[in-house]
């Protein structure tokens, strides 16, 4: 009765906002504690994830509680001002991963995000990055008694975050200002050291070049320096 309820809610509110927009739907995937496979739903100003295996734990995000959004070859990371429930609990940061790179352009155009506002930077991405750029590296943990977790690496101006595609506990944010070093090993192997754990990470694709490394070390720098 529960799951009727709630699948009642989420077609009750596509079909009051039918006449104001086109309403599109994707398969797609959400990672929350582990891989959750549903449906997302555009509507005019509402994104709507409906979860396949548990549709009570099917969420609706209105677009002005939405801080960020960016696309990654079809990656959807998306940052709250305030959180929603999902499966695994409270969040403020989604990550949906859709079918086709194709696709996660069509969610970044319904946002409304433009390509000039945030340089978004990949693994196979050569490019270089304004200062108040985001970067995303696709990453994996590396553990030696345990198998290796991927997720993805995301550095903005204000902090670094490695977001678990597989397992939640293993996702870190981090201030720039509790970073004590940043260490680029080569383009693939990173070291990040705080006062509480050493997080080891290999980048894949292009790996991160010198001068991305010293971008993000000054933002380091400078928030440790701030009062």
């Amino acid at each position: 009765m529960t799951c009727l309820k709630v699948c009642l809610g989420i077609f009750i509110l596509a079909g009051s906002l039918w006449a104001q927009s086109e309403i599109r739907v994707y398969p797609a995937s959400m990672a929350a504690g582990s891989t959750v496979a549903g449906k997302l739903v555009l509507l005019a100003d509402n994104l709507v994830f409906v979860d396949d295996e548990r549709p009570e734990a099917s969420f609706s995000v209105i677009k002005t509680n939405i801080d960020s959004l960016s696309n990654d070859n079809g990656t959807i990371t998306v940052q709250l001002r305030q959180g929603i429930r999902d499966r695994a609990g409270t969040a403020t940061r989604l990550i949906v991963h859709m079918d086709s790179p194709e696709q996660g352009v069509d969610v970044q155009r319904w946002y409304g995000a433009r390509e000039s506002q945030t340089v978004m930077i990949t693994g196979d991405d050569q490019g270089s990055s304004g200062d108040e750029s985001t970067m995303t590296f696709s990453a994996q943990r590396k553990k030696r008694l345990r198998d290796n977790t991927d997720g993805k690496l995301i550095i903005d101006h204000e902090r670094v975050i490695f977001e678990s595609l597989d397992n939640a506990s293993e996702s870190r944010r981090w201030e720039m200002r509790e970073i004590r070093e940043f260490k680029l090993k080569n383009p693939f192997e990173l070291e990040i050291n705080t006062d509480k754990e050493k997080y080891n990470l290999r980048l894949s694709g292009a790996g991160m070049d010198n001068g991305q490394h010293r971008e993000i070390s000054v933002r380091i720098t400078r928030a440790r320096t701030a009062r």
